[in-house]
């Protein structure tokens, strides 16, 4: 099996610790010590949730659907759809190598692979990585696709690796502990490189109050200790990095009801257009002044202080 780094094919098997890290030059996985912190506790409890969920998931297809192929090939919605942002502003992703942290059972990485990138999954929940590897086994990409079983606090990675590091909603769960995610991420990253996540914000007292009295159950995949990126948190990425923020979804927030749970590119006519609709809507709002508290998905494109003062 190839290795790259030492983390290997296999997945290794998860002993039950808070998380488990690769020693570069053996191969070797070994857990680090039990949690002695809140943000440790808390990633333990997010990784032992996770590999539940994981584990229970319903096995089927794992190859990537040719729709959803296609869809984030020709990438014809930008402005409506975040995720299609998303793959807008990471371009050409040929021969780069990618950190995706995170990764869970979301099939962008394998994506970002098929686009031509040498794709790492990190994510602390062995099942969610292990998912990972199938489906880039079943979608042809399987020897562009590296399982890493980690936490984002401490990335076992050499200094400035890859070439972008991405994700789709992994900050609101390191929200106890920003800065250590942030600096590993700037630790990793090439001089040129930056970071592009989606993430689920909530910057407006109202509609957090009224989402307590809808009676719809939050989706299935997220754990009793998610909540949406804060005010307080964007403004400590905002610290740590030269961000950019992009945001969408106020009234896409209906589409979860509208599609439940089929994907856009399988929906039925009348569902397509209704979503499209909402999201038309939504670029009009959002293009307006003082309406970005009124999403609920943010795109933001993270790169080091640094790098930003260099080029200018």
């Amino acid at each position: 099996m190839k290795a790259v780094f030492g983390v290997k094919k296999e997945i290794p098997v998860n002993p039950g610790f808070p998380c488990m890290h690769t020693n570069a030059g053996s191969g070797v996985s070994s857990p680090t010590s039990v949690a002695s912190n809140p943000a440790e506790l808390s990633s333990a409890v997010d990784k032992n949730w996770y590999n539940e969920f994981y584990s229970a998931q319903q096995k089927g297809s794992l190859a990537v659907h040719p729709e959803v192929v296609r869809r984030y090939s020709e990438l014809r919605h930008p402005r409506l759809f975040y995720l299609e942002r998303w793959f807008e502003i990471l371009g050409d992703v040929s021969d780069k190598r990618i950190l995706y942290l995170g990764c869970g059972h979301d099939n962008s990485g394998i994506l970002l692979a098929m686009k031509g990138a040498e794709v790492w999954v990190l994510d602390i929940a062995s099942e969610a990585v292990r998912v990972q590897v199938q489906m880039a086994e079943a979608s042809g990409v399987g020897e562009r696709v590296h399982p890493v079983v980690a936490t984002c606090e401490q990335i076992p990675f050499p200094d400035r690796w890859f070439d972008r590091v991405v994700g789709c909603g992994i900050w609101h769960h390191l929200q106890s502990d920003l800065e250590t995610p942030s600096g590993e991420m700037t630790r990793v990253l090439a001089p040129e490189g930056f970071g592009v996540f989606t993430e689920p914000i909530a910057q407006s007292p109202l509609l957090s109050r009224l989402r307590k009295h809808v009676p719809v159950a939050v989706p299935a995949s997220v754990s009793p200790r998610c909540y949406p990126l804060t005010p307080e948190s964007m403004s400590t990425l905002q610290r740590e990095f030269r961000l950019e923020a992009e945001f969408f979804k106020c009234f896409g927030r209906v589409t979860r009801l509208v599609l439940r749970g089929t994907p856009l590119e399988k929906a039925s006519a009348w569902k397509r257009f209704a979503v499209f609709a909402v999201h038309h809507m939504d670029r009009a709002l959002l293009s307006l002044p003082n309406t970005q508290h009124l999403a609920g998905e943010v795109v933001l494109k993270l790169s080091a202080k640094e790098a930003a003062g260099a080029v200018a």
